[in-house]
This record gives structure tokens, sequence and C-alpha cells, in this order.
């Protein structure tokens, strides 16, 4: 999958060739007119369209799939909430042994 370049020399090489590319795609188009050529670049445009947009859903998807359901905070919040669910269930023994021992 093709990227946007990162450097300065990278970006000006990219915007070269397309505003070489497109006059010449442009020319030819004018050059061989007729309905064919047309129908044809309007096809490859629409595939390439579709293309991108595809590949950006893909990239979400994979994000979405990859980031964790919950975050470390949660996780903390949670090993809490189990130990003091255990700390009152150990009290609770604690209190019916004792209230056992008493009767």
């Amino acid at each position: 999958m093709a990227h946007l370049p990162t450097t300065v020399r990278g970006t000006f090489l990219a915007f070269l060739f397309i505003a070489i590319a497109i006059p010449i795609v442009v020319w030819s188009a004018i050059a061989l007119s007729g309905p064919v050529v047309w129908i044809t670049l309007a096809i490859v445009a629409i595939l390439v369209i579709s293309l991108i947009a595809r590949s950006r859903l893909l990239d979400a998807a994979r994000q979405r799939a990859y980031d964790p359901a919950v975050g470390f905070g949660n996780v903390v919040v949670k090993m809490r909430a189990d130990q003091a669910a255990a700390d009152e269930r150990s009290a609770q023994a604690r209190r019916e042994r004792a209230l056992a021992a008493s009767a």
C-alpha cells in the first residue's frame, strides 16, 4: 500500500510526478477523444477511488481491532473492586465463624 512521502524530497518528487503525469493523461485523452477513452478513464477513476476508500476502511477496522478494549486504568479499577469483594467475603466468613463459635 502506498503512503505519503515523509521527506521534503519525496514530497517534491511526488508532486513533480503528479504535475507531469496529469497533463500527459489529459492530452492523451483529448488526442484519442472518443467515448471508449472517456468511459475507460471514468472506470479507472472510480476504481482508484473505491480502492482508496476500501483501504482506509480496512485500516480503520484493523486499528479498532488492535486497540485494547480496556485501558490500564480500567484494569486497576477492576483489580481493586475484585480485591474489595474478596476482602468483604473473608470478613463475612470471619463474622460467621465468630457467630458460630459464640453460639
